[in-house]
């Protein structure tokens, strides 16, 4: 089975908007903004991995968003409200499930 690398510097980023909108929420009064996580899955030779199943799982509503990398390994998923999310990248032929928490 062939080594799979995440580049997580993408979801360390919706984790930190995330965060800073959940902090400015209270002075919104009901505003809110949206935001996208967006990166690319890469195999250990550095090649760019199309097929890969990215799920983002809001952890308080259980509400879902989902996207498939493209042929270039590329995803986004947008319309992301602040909150906490499980982020899970499924690839079937490397036998492939990881899960990142972004807080």
């Amino acid at each position: 089975m062939e080594r799979v690398y995440i580049n997580i510097i993408h979801q360390l980023r919706i984790c930190s908007i995330a965060l800073a909108l959940a902090l400015a929420a209270p002075a919104a009064r009901g505003q809110f903004a949206l935001a996208e996580l967006s990166g690319a899955v890469t195999a250990s030779g550095g090649e760019m991995l199309p097929g890969v199943a990215v799920t983002a799982r809001d952890v308080n509503t259980g509400n879902r968003r989902a996207a498939t990398t493209s042929d270039t390994g590329t995803y986004a998923i947008a319309g992301l409200r602040p909150g906490t999310y499980v982020v899970t990248f499924e690839h079937a032929p490397a036998n492939l499930t990881l899960k990142l928490l972004c807080a």
